[in-house]
């Protein structure tokens, strides 16, 4: 099956807002503030012809936050809206109990039992890092933390990441004016950048001890197993069980849900953009292949066709299609 051809589209359709979050990451941004300015951006030509750019092969990191990540214990590695908040939420909700203190979503430097870090790594990396930063490989995570901290490499269908992502886009950091059709067809925000990321992951941490893959359907089919499974692989074998019960009440959907919508979290990542919105709350909707809730059949095929080039090792299946 041929890809969809999008050369000859309007190239105001190419618009990209460029707008660089407070926290440097475009997943915890709740908007982006002053003058934006437009810039054309290329998108993919065709299925399978997606190719990175020099730059892209870049793994050093030369910047302070590269050696806050080599101190740190555990680095939960993703692209956006694959549940990074999730796990955080309950992480932070665990240690905090475990620790005898109040919860926050904020980093302390009294976090006693596990300094646990999150990276975007080359979706950073590629998609919002300037050139300076690129060169100095800001948002990546060392080849020295690869080795010595354990990496929780988070995974989601890229079908229902790339609707997700472009929700989050569009409506929060707001660095994306198209069409959910344009969006995955998009050389930088487009499905094929997403597969692109998580087969290089596989590729190069497949072998490693230190690695281990969540999936994030895995978290919603059965929660408490999967967060018992962090845990475990953080090296808590043993867990207090009334704190942990506590952690995943704190971690429900809905208990996220009221924190947004109230405002009762201490960190913007959990900020609607738009109280008014249900689609611009950080807390959505969660639900499992709810992608084939917004995508024609064209765009269904285009993200199929995609699929194929994903890593089978991630365990998603394209389905069959009549």
């Amino acid at each position: 099956m041929s890809s969809p051809s999008v050369r000859d589209r309007n190239a105001s359709e190419n618009k990209v807002h460029k707008g660089e979050p407070s926290c440097g990451c475009c997943c915890c941004d709740a908007t982006s503030s002053g003058t934006k300015t437009p810039r054309l951006v290329f998108r993919s030509p065709g299925i399978g012809t997606w190719q990175p750019r020099p730059l892209d092969h870049i793994r050093w990191n030369l910047t302070r936050k590269g050696r806050i990540l080599r101190k740190a214990d555990a680095i939960v590695v993703s692209v956006p809206k694959c549940g990074r908040t999730w796990l955080k939420v309950f992480l932070k909700a665990y240690f905090s109990a475990v620790e005898n203190r109040d919860f926050s979503l904020l980093f302390h430097g009294s976090d006693r039992t596990m300094d646990v870090r999150f990276a975007h790594d080359l979706w950073e990396h590629l998609v919002r890092a300037s050139l300076r930063q690129r060169l100095l490989g800001k948002h990546l995570v060392p080849a020295s933390a690869r080795c010595t901290s354990k990496i929780l490499l988070l995974v989601r269908d890229p079908r229902d990441v790339i609707v997700s992502l472009y929700f989050h886009l569009t409506k929060r950091s707001r660095i994306f004016k198209g069409s959910l059709s344009e969006m995955i067809r998009h050389r930088r925000f487009g499905i094929e950048s997403v597969i692109w990321m998580l087969n290089t992951w596989m590729k190069e941490w497949h072998d490693y001890d230190n690695i281990h893959i969540f999936r994030y359907e895995d978290f919603q089919t059965d929660p408490r197993s999967t967060f018992q499974s962090v845990l475990a692989f953080l090296g808590f074998p043993t867990i207090d069980v009334e704190k942990f019960a506590g952690a995943l009440k704190t971690a429900s959907f809905d208990s996220m849900r009221e924190m947004e919508a109230t405002g009762k979290a201490d960190h913007k990542c959990l900020r609607p953009a738009d109280a008014q919105d249900p689609d611009s709350f950080k807390v959505r909707r969660g639900i499992v292949g709810g992608y084939k809730d917004y995508l024609d059949e064209g765009d269904l095929s285009y993200i199929e066709e995609a699929m194929k080039l994903l890593d089978p090792r991630l365990g998603y299946t394209v389905e069959s299609r009549s």
